[in-house]
């Protein structure tokens, strides 16, 4: 792992140098210090990450990763700042994809890199790692989009409907996590819940992401593309829905409940990734019916990887919390048959099987997993009545 930092603060690189001294075998490091020495020393080395400062002259941290974005996308780009002025923190996310506050100990520093190290063990495709981390937007449904801007231009307008619409929709839901989880806001603990994430950063914070900064952005595919865009985002808020239902009958702490139904909303976010490749609906159809190969099979052979792993490999690019990205990694993993574990990834797990179904019939499940405990729950709370919306 190739790692080059940069700060304006010659104090600030020599206890850089000093704090990760012990890191030396692990990392090959480099210190710029301007944006201009940066940028310099990337057209003459290959770097795997770059963390810089944000405050700094002439070219400052969010200049040099609007540049590093356009000629290296491959790069991963985290800011390790002090500096919290408000119009700058909201227009990271379209450049950066970490943000770690100053002063940040050791420690803090090596996990958020060791966990982009594993991360991209999950993708062996150079050209889609390229696409993952040029990425900064997940493309919002345009009924959704307008019924944001709608309720933002409304003299009605409310924290809690803003985060209502938002948490129907998969990209801008990733989004403002990634935004409200960051080191500037200082928050104790992995926020999940999209509407409270809304309360959290405030109406006119959420006005100026949308309107100015411009961090959500409307759908833009030829009609066959966004008609499976769309069918992705229909089944994600499905499954969500069915997977926070499914794990109430045994949990009934809020923040599970939230990662279920997080996790569940955002499991096949990788496919909206991989639709942004060429002609990737087309030749996964072609092969599904030339090869007689399943959907996660087609997309092993056309890039080595699927859309589990490329999901996966964004959210935690974005530091969304370890749970999310394993349920996005593991979704279609079948559970052991005697698992009688109740979790997030369980729920989701059985959701998209279930939501997969033409017709809802959970007892396909009971024949899967006849000892699993949920999977009794869910039987038996469709015969009680429940589930009558997923008939």
């Amino acid at each position: 792992m190739k790692i080059l930092f940069v700060d304006d603060e010659i104090n600030i690189i020599q206890g850089l140098k000093r704090m990760l001294y012990p890191f030396r075998k692990e990392w090959i490091m480099s210190f710029a210090n301007s944006g201009e020495e940066a940028l310099e020393l990337l057209t003459i080395e290959k770097f795997d990450v770059v963390v810089s400062d944000m405050r700094m002259p002439k070219i400052d941290g969010l200049h040099l990763f609007t540049t590093i974005k356009e000629l290296y996308p491959n790069i991963v780009r985290i800011i390790l700042s002090g500096y919290t002025e408000k119009e700058s923190i909201l227009n990271l996310p379209n450049v950066a994809h970490q943000f770690l506050s100053k002063p940040c100990d050791a420690n803090t520093l090596k996990e958020s890199i060791e966990r982009i190290s594993k991360l991209r063990n999950f993708v062996n495709n150079e050209k889609i790692l390229n696409l993952i981390s040029g990425i900064s937007t997940i493309p919002t449904l345009p009924g959704i989009y307008v019924k944001l801007q709608k309720e933002i231009n409304s003299s009605t307008a409310s924290v809690k409907g803003v985060g209502e619409i938002i948490s129907k929709d998969v990209a801008m839901t990733t989004k403002i996590l990634q935004l409200v989880n960051s080191a500037f806001f200082g928050v104790s603990q992995k926020i999940t819940d999209p509407v409270y994430a809304v309360s959290f950063l405030g109406f006119e914070t959420i006005k100026s992401l949308a309107m100015y900064v411009k961090i959500f952005s409307s759908l833009n595919f030829n009609d066959y593309n966004k008609f499976f865009a769309e069918r992705v985002f229909q089944h994600s808020y499905k499954v969500g829905e069915l997977a926070r239902k499914i794990i109430r009958s045994e949990v009934y702490e809020k923040s599970v409940l939230d990662s279920t139904f997080l996790g569940g909303l955002v499991h096949d976010i990788g496919k909206l990734i991989l639709l942004q490749t060429q002609d990737y609906t087309e030749k996964i159809n072609q092969s599904m019916n030339t090869d007689k190969l399943s959907y996660i099979d087609a997309e092993y052979k056309l890039f080595d990887t699927s859309h589990s792993e490329v999901g996966a490999y964004l959210l935690g690019l974005w530091g969304l919390p370890v749970p999310i990205l394993e349920i996005a990694a593991f979704h279609h993993l079948p559970l052991k048959a005697d698992d009688v574990e109740v979790s997030p990834m369980s729920a989701v797990h059985l959701a998209n099987i279930l939501a997969n179904q033409e017709k809802f019939d959970p007892y396909l499940l009971r024949d899967l997993y006849p000892d699993n405990k949920l999977v009794k729950n869910i039987c038996k709370n469709f015969e009680n009545g429940d589930f009558r919306n997923e008939q």
